[in-house]
C-alpha cells in the first residue's frame, strides 16, 4: 500500500491524497452500512422529494435542507463499524528478549456515506441486511435502471478481485445481475455498491452522464442552484432525465464552470491496482484527470464532509474533508495480507488510548 498525503496552504486548494492498493496486496474488502436492516426499503434517508416542506414541522425542503425523518437510525462513527465487521482481532506474536507484540491486518477505512443519503445508490451484501441481501431506498426506480457498481468477489478463498460493472439488482430473487441476466452471486459476490460513474473502459464519463447518476445535484451544479435542483427532484422518477440533461446542456451553453467540491474516488488503473483519490476538483474535470493517471474504471465514493481515509490501527484519520463529520451511515474496509506489529500497552504507551472495548486482551505472557 502507497499513501500519498498533501497539505497546502490555506490559501490555496489545500489538501489530497491517493492510495495505491496492488491486487496481491488485497486479503478482502468489506462493506458496513449502518443499521441498513431498519433503512432498506424506507423513506429514511437524508434528501428527499418533491414535497415543498416535511408536513411534520412545516420546515421548507430543499437540496440544502433535506428532509429527515425522526425515525431515522443513526449513524455509525468508523470504529463502530469496524466493530461490527470484526476488524480489531490480535494474534499474539513471540517474545524478542523482554518486549512481546501482537500483530494485526493492516487495515483502512474509507466512507461511502451516499450509499444511505441519496436515491440512485444501491447495494448488496451476501451478508444481508436483515431479511435481505439488496438495499435501496423508497422510491428508488431499482427495477428500471442500470447501475455502475464497484463489485468484489471471492472466486477462492485466495482470490478476492474488486472490479466495475454495470449491473442489475434483482429485488425479487434479491441478487445483483449482469446485463447478460447472469447471477453474480452465484459467482462468488460478496457486495456490490452503486457509485456515480466517472470513468468507464478507460474513458472520462461525459458530464450529462455523471449527473444523471448522481442524485446530489449540488455536486454537479453547485449549492447555489437549488431551485434547478428542486424543479428536477420535482420530475422524479420518469423525467429527471430530461430534467437533468436540460440543466447541464444549460450550464455548458453558458460556459459556467461545475462546481468544485471535495471528493473520493475509487479507481482500477491499466495495471489492476485499486486507486483511492480525494481532492478538490469539478465531476468533469476528475473524470478527465484520472484518466490522463491510467485510470480505467472509476466512480464516486462520497464528497464534502464525508471524505476521509482512517487507520484502524492509528486510531486515527490520515485524512479527511475540512468539515468532515464523524459518524459515517457505511465504510468500505480494505484488509491487506500484511501484518503490522502493535507494541504491547505500557503506561505512556499510544496503544494505551485504545479503550479495553475496543482493544481485546493481549495474549502475550508477560
Amino acid at each position: 500500500m502507497v499513501i500519498h498525503l498533501e497539505i497546502g496552504l490555506p490559501a490555496s486548494v489545500n489538501r489530497r491524497a491517493s492510495v495505491t492498493l496492488a491486487p496481491e496486496e488485497i486479503r478482502s474488502i468489506s462493506l458496513s452500512v449502518a443499521f441498513g436492516e431498519k433503512r432498506n426499503r424506507t423513506g429514511l434517508y437524508m434528501r428527499r422529494h418533491p414535497k415543498a416542506q416535511d408536513a411534520v414541522t412545516g420546515t421548507q425542503i430543499d437540496p440544502n435542507r433535506p428532509l429527515r425523518s425522526p425515525d431515522e437510525p443513526v449513524k455509525l462513527t468508523i470504529p463502530e463499524h469496524l466493530k461490527r465487521l470484526g476488524a480489531y482481532a490480535l494474534e499474539t506474536g513471540p517474545a524478542q528478549e523482554t518486549e512481546h507484540y501482537s500483530t494485526c491486518p493492516a487495515l483502512l477505512a474509507v466512507p461511502v456515506s451516499d450509499l444511505v443519503a441519496n436515491l440512485l445508490r444501491p447495494s448488496f451484501n451476501v451478508r444481508g441486511f436483515g431479511d435481505y441481501r439488496t438495499f435501496f431506498l423508497e422510491d428508488e426506480p431499482v427495477e428500471r435502471r442500470t447501475y455502475w457498481a464497484a463489485c468484489f468477489f471471492l472466486r477462492e478463498p485466495d482470490q478476492p478481485v474488486l472490479e466495475f460493472r454495470d449491473v442489475r439488482f434483482d429485488p425479487h430473487l434479491d441478487t445483483v445481475r449482469s446485463l447478460d441476466g447472469t447471477d453474480l452471486a452465484a459467482e462468488g459476490l460478496q457486495w456490490a455498491a452503486a457509485l456515480v460513474p466517472l470513468v468507464k473502459d478507460g474513458k472520462p464519463v461525459p458530464p450529462v452522464e455523471i449527473a444523471k447518476s448522481d442524485y446530489d445535484l449540488r455536486q454537479i451544479l453547485g449549492r447555489s442552484a437549488e431551485k434547478e435542483i428542486a424543479a428536477a427532484y420535482g420530475e422524479w422518477y420518469d423525467g429527471w432525465e430530461s430534467a437533468v440533461e436540460r440543466l447541464v446542456e444549460d450550464r455548458l451553453a453558458s460556459g459556467r464552470p461545475f462546481e468544485v467540491f471535495y471528493h473520493s474516488v475509487l479507481g482500477i488503473d491499466r495495471s489492476g491496482a485499486i486507486r483511492l483519490y480525494q481532492r478538490d476538483a469539478d465531476l468533469p474535470g476528475l473524470a478527465e484527470a484520472l484518466v490522463a493517471d491510467g485510470i480505467v474504471s472509476a466512480g464516486l465514493l462520497d464528497s464534502g464532509g464525508s471524505c476521509a481515509l482512517y487507520d484502524p490501527w492509528l486510531e486515527g484519520y490520515l485524512n479527511h474533508g475540512w468539515y468532515f463529520r464523524e459518524p459515517r451511515g457505511a465504510i468500505l474496509l480494505f484488509e491487506l495480507k500484511a501484518r503490522e506489529r502493535i507494541p504491547e500497552p505500557r503506561p505512556g504507551s499510544w496503544t494505551s488510548r485504545r479503550s479495553a472495548e475496543d482493544k481485546p486482551a493481549s495474549r502475550a505472557s508477560s
